[in-house]
């Protein structure tokens, strides 16, 4: 069976699920020196967030080909083709065939349909902390979107959140949550970090430091 692919063509960014949260976000923020996207997908937000910071990390383990496609016209987008997470240092994701941006390493009887089926695809991804990049400047933001995963990033992030203390876009499906570290487990590292909710749009929650 030939592998799922994502379109290569990039939405509009103001017709993202997500777009109110990030305008929100970028209001709320003085400074714009480097920023983080953790599950860039194929770049719409990268993007956006390459015209508003002086430079953007953008992590993604699957789609690196068509991220960097869709931001070579951009000199200030790093991209790193790993995924985030904390004690791991691989894991096997399965591929969403009907929407790539929803492939997820964590297991739920909600996405039986795309992960228990013998045509299912999975691929094992290297994983690495957060905290084992040097940033060369401040890290003002960072948006997480990683498909029930967002404990795992938090946990490697931590020397980075409390250095730098980025306001936090993060995506929390508890329809989908892993059932060991769930949304609200999720939320309480974030307490423990000094972090306290500014704003919720859906599924999108706005995290700054107190």
């Amino acid at each position: 069976m030939e592998w799922a692919k994502p379109s290569s063509e990039l939405k509009n960014s103001n017709d993202i699920p997500n777009n109110k949260a990030l305008k929100y976000s970028l209001s709320l923020l003085d400074n714009k020196n480097h920023c983080i996207d953790a599950g860039a997908h194929i770049g719409t937000v990268s993007r956006t967030l390459s015209e508003n910071f002086v430079h953007v990390h953008s992590f993604e383990p699957l789609w690196g080909e068509y991220l960097k496609q869709n931001i070579s016209d951009k000199d200030n987008v790093t991209v790193y083709e790993t995924g985030l997470g904390f004690e791991k240092e691989t894991e096997n994701i399965y591929i969403m065939p009907t929407n790539t941006g929803g492939s997820s390493i964590v297991e739920h009887e909600k996405r039986a349909k795309f992960q228990k089926q013998e045509w299912t695809q999975t691929k094992e991804i290297t994983i690495k902390k957060i905290d084992s990049f040097t940033f060369n400047s401040k890290i003002d933001f960072i948006k997480i979107d990683v498909e029930s995963y967002e404990w795992h990033v938090l946990k490697g992030a931590e020397n980075t959140l409390k250095e730098h203390k980025p306001l936090i876009m993060i995506e929390l499906l508890q329809r989908y949550e892993d059932k060991k570290y769930t949304v609200q487990k999720t939320q309480d590292l974030l307490k423990e970090y000094g972090y306290v909710l500014k704003k919720r749009f859906g599924d999108d929650f706005i995290y700054g430091y107190r």
